[in-house]
């Protein structure tokens, strides 16, 4: 009779401890999903920036018109997901009526505005970060951040915000570097970013915007290798 009774109470545990495992296995994959989705729509609000910044001489407006028209066609759902993620519905309207201001300066070819706005859209993808766990790509997004305003301020040859943004994103690329490890097989992209981002100090005392276009260029193709482990 005792052996029964000590059957069914591990046959009880085993139970418990199998839903209980079936539990993290949902709360984990939970996670992802959120994580995921969060990346998705951040990837699709990067798009409308690379052809404008990419092409400094001839933009293909035509090109970044159809990219704004596609996020426009997932912003339903977009702004669902956010949503679902824990985004706050004030945040979404307030991305919403920027995203709108960008198209406007899109459908004028309004270069500087539209930059302006692209700059606004990427402030808020941190804060939508903020959601899930993945610390990692909340600082790849503030660099892009940071990055986004020296390009905006060389552009418009305004080299006292440049420095002042520069400084900001020399502070958020040093919380990259402190961590560098976790990039594992990228480490070298990393640090050339890290020597270019040193040099872009003398593009101030320069006053030359092409320079910058030309480091700009080599500096987002190695940050974007370097941090393709957490960006997609």
């Amino acid at each position: 009779m005792s052996g029964g009774g000590g059957e069914g109470q591990s046959s009880d545990k085993q139970e418990k401890s199998d839903d209980a495992s079936k539990q993290d296995g949902k709360q984990e994959g939970k996670n992802s999903g959120e994580e995921s989705k969060t990346k998705e729509s951040n990837e699709k609000f990067e798009m409308a920036s690379n052809n404008i910044l990419d092409n400094e001489r001839n933009i293909d407006w035509d090109t970044i018109k159809s990219d704004i028209e596609n996020i426009y066609t997932s912003w339903v759902t977009i702004a669902a997901d956010l949503k679902e993620i824990g985004v706050s519905q004030e945040q979404i309207n307030n991305y919403g009526v920027v995203l709108d201001s960008i198209a406007i300066a899109i459908k004028k070819e309004d270069k500087n505005t539209t930059l302006d706005n692209i700059i606004m859209l990427y402030e808020f993808l941190p804060k939508f970060e903020e959601t899930n766990q993945d610390n990692e790509y909340k600082k790849i997004l503030e660099c892009k951040y940071n990055l986004l305003r020296c390009y905006r301020d060389a552009n418009i040859e305004d080299w006292e915000q440049f420095n002042n943004a520069l400084t900001d994103l020399k502070m958020s690329y040093s919380n990259i570097m402190t961590e560098k490890e976790k990039y594992k097989g990228k480490i070298s992209n990393l640090e050339n970013v890290n020597v270019i981002i040193g040099q872009l100090g003398d593009i101030a005392s320069l006053k030359d915007k092409d320079v910058f276009f030309i480091k700009y260029k080599t500096l987002t193709q190695e940050f974007n290798c370097g941090s393709s482990s957490h960006s997609k």
